[in-house]
């Protein structure tokens, strides 16, 4: 029988009995401490994944493998203002890209949608970012390694509105206050049938970016949306909304690129 057991240097998601959560890389022979007691990490290293340990004052917490995007948005530093992954699933959803998509990124910022790319790719050998600030860049680096991914050789740091040198993105994505100037400097880089994703905080962007494209006609207006998730508190005897959301976060525009003779 297969027996899906954790390993030193696993995360685990670790969920205590008053509904809170959190997530822990294992390591041998450490110890971990929260408000309900200590946790030693070779309790869990002896069993499987969904089983139940004891801290030291007796408590019961239920331990599981996190998702990716738990991971990602757990232990990733913050350097900026991150995309939610409410916007994230829909922003790759819509940009077509799978496993050996050729993509780029600006305004790489803290690498939170950068690890959801480089997961749908499946490489970072396929993937280009371009970020404007070497702190931002260097804290992407970082939070990236937690994924197993160095990408250190794939950021560029460079302002993209002076032109991108790389050819044949299949997608690009833009998290930047003026997606439309970036749209003209990445159009002779992007393929026939790609498409550019922006994510912005403002209607006055969406404006401006429509009003760019109006005169410039190089894209065609694909899609403009916002999402909103709702979620709910997890008692049979008081089912209700949860006090605090995250109602809004930002706009998403998806172009697809024009040939130059339309």
């Amino acid at each position: 029988m297969f027996v899906d057991a954790p390993r030193d240097g696993d995360k685990a998601l670790l969920l205590f009995p008053n509904g809170e959560d959190r997530i822990i890389t294992l390591k041998a022979g450490k110890v971990t401490q929260t408000k309900y007691g200590a946790i030693r990490h070779n309790d869990i290293l002896t069993k499987s994944w969904g089983e139940i340990i004891e801290t030291s004052t007796g408590f019961r917490v239920f331990f599981q493998k996190p998702t990716y995007s738990e991971i990602v948005y757990s232990l990733f530093s913050r350097k900026s203002q991150v995309i939610y992954e409410k916007d994230v699933a829909l922003m790759l959803m819509h940009s077509g890209i799978g496993k050996g998509s050729i993509v780029g990124e600006s305004g790489v910022g803290s690498g939170f949608l950068t690890a959801h790319i480089l997961s749908a790719i499946g490489s970072k050998d396929s993937y280009w970012g371009y970020e404007i600030r070497e702190d931002m860049a260097e804290t992407a680096v970082r939070n990236l390694n937690l994924l197993g991914y160095d990408i250190r050789d794939r950021i560029i740091i460079k302002d993209i509105r002076e032109g991108v040198e790389e050819r044949g993105f299949q997608a690009f994505f833009l998290d930047l206050p003026e997606p439309w100037e970036a749209m003209e400097s990445i159009y002779d880089s992007l393929a026939a049938s790609a498409r550019v994703v922006a994510f912005v905080p403002s209607t006055n962007q969406i404006i401006k970016t429509l009003n760019y494209n109006s005169v410039k006609k190089k894209y065609y207006i694909y899609r403009v949306f916002e999402t909103m998730v709702r979620e709910y508190e997890k008692d049979g005897e008081a089912f209700r909304p949860s006090f605090f959301q995250k109602v809004f976060s930002g706009y998403v525009m998806v172009f697809l690129k024009k040939s130059q003779g339309d």
